[in-house]
C-alpha cells in the first residue's frame, strides 16, 4: 500500500517535502548571512575606533618631533627642507 509515483496526492507531499528542505536551507544562510554581517559590523567598529586612536598618535607625535626640530635648529634654517614641517 504505499502511493502510486504519478498520485496527486504523491506528487504533492514530493513538493512539500521539497518546499520544507529549500526552506530550511534558505533559513540556514539567512542565519549564516545575519552572522557574518553583525561579525563585520564589529571589525568595522573596532577598525575606526583603531584609526582613529593612531590618528590622534600619530599627529602627537608629528607635533612632538616638529618641536625636537625647532629646539635643534632655533633660526630655522632647515625649516624650508625639512619635510616635516609641512
Amino acid at each position: 500500500g504505499g502511493l502510486a509515483p504519478n498520485d496527486p496526492r504523491s506528487v504533492a507531499q514530493q513538493i512539500k517535502e521539497f518546499q520544507n528542505k529549500e526552506l530550511m536551507e534558505l533559513e540556514r544562510k539567512l542565519q549564516s548571512s545575519e552572522t557574518n554581517k553583525l561579525m563585520a559590523e564589529e571589525q568595522l567598529t573596532s577598525l575606526q575606533v583603531y584609526l582613529t586612536q593612531a590618528t590622534v598618535q600619530y599627529q602627537r607625535e608629528i607635533v612632538r618631533l616638529r618641536g625636537v626640530i625647532g629646539q635643534m635648529d632655533p633660526g630655522g634654517k632647515m625649516s624650508k627642507a625639512d619635510p616635516l614641517r609641512g
